[in-house]
């Protein structure tokens, strides 16, 4: 079986990624010109754990999973939950550029449908193998994969960490980031100061956090902590400062 993806795709999502997504796109154009799985609008598409394996199983689901994730998170794909079991758990998948794929990289008519057979057989004999990416003047060179671009709160927080701005999160910090990120562009000027002078701090006095995602994770927590020791170091250090009244 040959595996195709959009270069373009994979310089700014990850090859992995553009491979996943190609397939996902192929599906969602099928199913837009079909008129089938159409919800609010969109064309979706699904498929099980065990369906993805078979589709490419050189990836183990955990694999597959950490790419959904990643092209969800990047904002290539949406998901959605149109089960007509309420015990149905699965996920569905549409993406936002689905026009453009349909426009450049397949030919769909709504006068000439695909049905399923069609579909699979398109997929396993696609004529557009993967490209080689080391094939270039320089048999040495690394395709380069461009990293996700910052908002000035995540630039901020991860200094909290002495994190270079070049350093790409893990998995487990952008996970984090979805859920705190609306916390984060709440914050105050103040509340700023407090976390920043918080973990500046020896670690063994404040017991924050160690890591990205736990702070992100317990943010709330963390913001009363700092604010509960910026008061009592403020308190302390205005004991200190008294003069002393010589008689």
């Amino acid at each position: 079986m040959n595996y195709s993806f959009n270069t373009q795709h994979a310089v700014q999502y990850g090859l992995d990624e553009a491979v996943m997504l190609h397939n996902l796109l192929f599906w969602l154009a099928k199913n837009k010109a079909n008129g089938s799985n159409i919800h609010d609008g969109k064309a979706w598409t699904y498929n099980s754990a065990s369906a993805f394996t078979e589709l490419f199983p050189f990836w183990k689901e955990r694999k597959i999973a950490r790419i959904l994730v990643s092209l969800e998170e990047q904002g290539a794909i949406e998901s959605g939950c149109y089960n007509k079991a309420g015990y149905d758990r699965k996920k569905w998948y549409s993406s936002p550029l689905l026009e453009p794929f349909v426009k450049t990289d397949l030919s769909i008519s709504q006068n000439c449908p695909m049905h399923l057979s069609e579909m699979t057989d398109a997929l396993v004999n696609n004529d557009r193998p993967i490209a080689n990416v080391n094939a270039d003047s320089n048999p040495d060179s690394k395709p380069k994969r461009s990293l996700p671009v910052k908002s000035e709160d995540q630039l901020r927080i991860e200094k909290l960490f002495g994190k270079r701005v070049s350093t790409p999160w893990d998995m487990a910090a952008q996970r984090s980031w979805v859920t705190a990120k609306g916390i984060v562009a709440d914050m105050t000027d103040r509340e700023w100061t407090e976390l920043e002078d918080f973990y500046a701090a020896p670690q063994d006095k404040t017991y924050a956090r160690k890591t990205l995602a736990t702070l992100l994770n317990n943010l709330s927590g963390e913001l009363d902590k700092a604010s509960n020791w910026s008061h009592q170091h403020t308190t302390a250090q205005r004991k200190i400062s008294v003069p002393t009244v010589w008689k």
